[in-house]
Formats: C-alpha cells, structure tokens, sequence
C-alpha cells in the first residue's frame, strides 16, 4: 500500500473522529448533556448507511443523505426542547422549529427511504411476502399512524398553548410528557426497522 492511500486513509479515519467529537462538543455545549449513547448511534447510522449501499443497491448520495435527513433531524428534537425548556420564552420557537424540521424535511426523506427501499425489494430477489418485509411495512404503517394522528396534533397543541404564554399549566406538561412519551415510541419502531433490515428474521 503506498504513501497516498494511507494518507486517504488517515484523512477518512480522522474525519470521522472529527464527526464524533464536534457531535459531542455540541451536544454538551447547546443542551449542557451528556450523550452516553453518542457512539452508539454514529455507528448505528453508520452500519445503516453500510447496509443500505452494500446489500441493497442504493445510490451512494441518495443512502447519505436520505438517512442523515431523517434520523438526525429527529435526535436532534430533543435538544430543542430541553434547550428552550431552561428559557420558557423560547418554547414556542423551539415547537415550531421542531415542527417546521418534521414536517417539511424529516417525514418527505422517510417518505424517500421508503421508496427506494421498495425499490431495492422489486430489483432484488426478494418476495414482498417475505416475513421481514411484511414486519417492516408494518412497522412503517404503525409509525405513520402514531406520527400524523398521535405526535403531530399533540405537537400542534403544545404550539397554541406556547404562543399564548401557558407552558407551566398541567395541560402543556400534559402534552409535553405525552410527545416525550410518543417520541421515544417512534425511536424503538425506528430501531425495529433497522433490524428488519439488518437481520432479515424468517419462520425456518
């Protein structure tokens, strides 16, 4: 191996060390947490984006971005919210950010990785009645159905009640908890995709 592709290597590797620390920096520095999980999750998208370009086909651009989009964006509600939790006047900015990232980018680049994903299912020899893709659609329908008639509403709720000045009555903490609870909801169907897609479970 010569000189300059180790120094392409050097460049990769520390790039990626790069990404972690300035995630970590940030997060500590903006939301005054401590992440334990961070390399957990930057190897999880890691191992995703891997997955995604090695075993189904997807385009390079299209696999990076498509799950940078949507799983990063939707980390990063929690560090709105606890952020603008510590200045109330700053909550129904933060809603409304968290809700603009959500409606207008998150949710259109899942919508993306579900069609390729289909995409890649018809161009591979994979029957769509193969048990792990039934168990994903399924999951995906159920995450749709919690996020547009459960999370959005509550979302929309918290917005009015913060526009008005009312984020210390027991009906903002209310829907607060209740978008907590839902969102940590959508993050363990999140996962449960990731392992459909990863460990392909079968009845055999």
């Amino acid at each position: 191996m010569n000189i300059a592709q180790q120094i392409v290597n050097g460049l990769v590797l520390g790039s990626g060390y790069a990404c972690i620390a300035l995630g970590w920096t940030i997060l500590l520095g903006v939301a005054r947490l401590v992440n334990f999980a961070h390399g957990q999750l930057y190897m999880l998208g890691a191992f995703a984006t891997w997955y995604a370009i090695a075993k189904l086909g997807m385009p390079y651009p299209v696999a990076i971005l498509a799950a940078i989009v949507a799983v990063g964006l939707n980390i990063s509600y929690a560090v709105w919210i606890v952020r603008a939790r510590r200045d109330p006047t700053h909550v129904a900015f933060a809603l409304k950010g968290v809700r603009f990232l959500d409606d207008r980018i998150a949710n259109p680049a899942y919508g993306l990785l579900l069609i390729t994903g289909l995409l890649m299912v018809f161009l591979n020899p994979y029957p769509i009645t193969t048990l792990w893709i039934v168990i994903a659609l399924i999951l995906y329908a159920v995450l749709l159905v919690l996020a547009l008639f459960f999370y959005t509403p509550a979302l929309r709720a918290q917005i009015k009640l913060a526009e008005g000045g009312d984020t210390t009555s027991p009906e903002f903490s209310r829907l607060a908890a209740r978008g907590a609870a839902l969102g940590q909801v959508l993050g363990v169907i999140v996962l449960l995709l990731l392992a459909m897609m990863v460990f392909k479970p079968t009845l055999h």
